[in-house]
């Protein structure tokens, strides 16, 4: 019986023992974050990128670490999930800012430990940053000289015209208005696989004729003050005496009653408005003209290289 009780009394402290020592293993699973974070790539391969241009960011994923629960990765600083994960490389795609200037992109990893580090943090957080430069173009994300790859891939929404082969359209949100949910009809020409003109188009209509002669004028001021551009000539058409360029004088655009004639005669199809705008690489020709049904006016802006520079 003595025999009987000192095992069972030693079974009850071996078990008291090694409970202890799990316990003790437990209470000093101290954890340990990675011991360094990689370097963003953009799939640009290069430090500058265009305005409002496609981008893929990537980075490797830190490995290493000990006793951790879970680790979170995030971009930038309103922490956008990945795009994806896969192969050990985080991918966030995202869009360059329309403002030419410096800019910065972060990748953030945070580490939760199930026991406290050496510091005695449940979390360890690291981070890694990218500095890009977005960069002035001829007009919007273009330079004159770009061929038809580069085009694609600047704006790869692009597609091409079943009427007009070699021509590629696209719907952009309309720099020259000042609704920010306004969008126009691009339209990208090649000469010899070079960018020669783009040609945005829309179609305006309001019952009261006198708006469309302010149309073309606000058009106009956008052009001046978004692209810096100056006016070079203004004028219009009119179809009773043809061949006759009429210049405009700045004091008609503020004439109620010209204006309103202006329009009138632009749904009836009699008149054309015309203004050259450039700056030192792009030059602007605005026309208003009307649809051909009365039911309003036809804006084109066509946009080529500035020959004179």
């Amino acid at each position: 019986m003595k025999k009987m009780t000192f095992k069972i009394y030693m079974a009850a402290c071996c078990a008291a023992l090694a409970f202890s020592a799990c316990s003790e293993e437990d209470a000093t699973r101290h954890g340990v974050a990675p011991a360094k974070i990689g370097t963003i790539s953009l799939n640009t391969g290069k430090d500058q990128v265009r305005p409002g241009q496609p981008l893929t960011a990537s980075i490797a994923l830190p490995t290493g670490g000990q006793n951790i629960s879970e680790a979170t990765y995030t971009w930038g600083s309103l922490n956008y999930p990945s795009e994806k994960e896969e192969n050990g490389t985080a991918y966030f795609s995202f869009t360059a800012p329309e403002d030419p200037g410096q800019y910065s992109l972060s990748f953030n990893a945070r580490y939760s430990f199930l026991g406290p580090d050496a510091e005695g943090n449940f979390y360890k957080d690291m981070s890694s940053t990218l500095d890009y430069t977005v960069i002035s173009c001829d007009i919007f994300s273009s330079f004159w000289d770009d061929d038809l790859a580069t085009t694609l891939k600047v704006y790869p929404r692009l597609t091409e015209s079943t009427s007009q082969p070699g021509t590629y359209l696209g719907t952009f949100a309309d720099k020259l208005s000042s609704s920010s949910f306004s969008t126009v009809e691009r339209a990208f020409t090649f000469n010899d696989d070079v960018l020669s003109k783009i040609t945005e188009y829309e179609i305006y209509t309001n019952t009261d004729v006198s708006t469309y002669a302010r149309k073309f004028y606000v058009v106009r001021t956008y052009a001046q003050r978004r692209f810096n551009m100056e006016v070079e000539t203004e004028y219009y058409d009119d179809a009773s005496t043809p061949g006759l360029h009429t210049p405009i004088a700045e004091e008609d655009w503020n004439d109620e009653n010209w204006k309103n004639e202006m329009g009138q005669k632009l749904q009836a199809g009699t008149l054309r408005l015309y203004c050259k705008l450039q700056d030192e690489h792009t030059q602007l020709w605005l026309s208003a003209f009307d649809t051909g049904d009365g039911s309003g006016i036809y804006l084109v802006r066509d946009y080529t290289a500035n020959t004179v520079r």
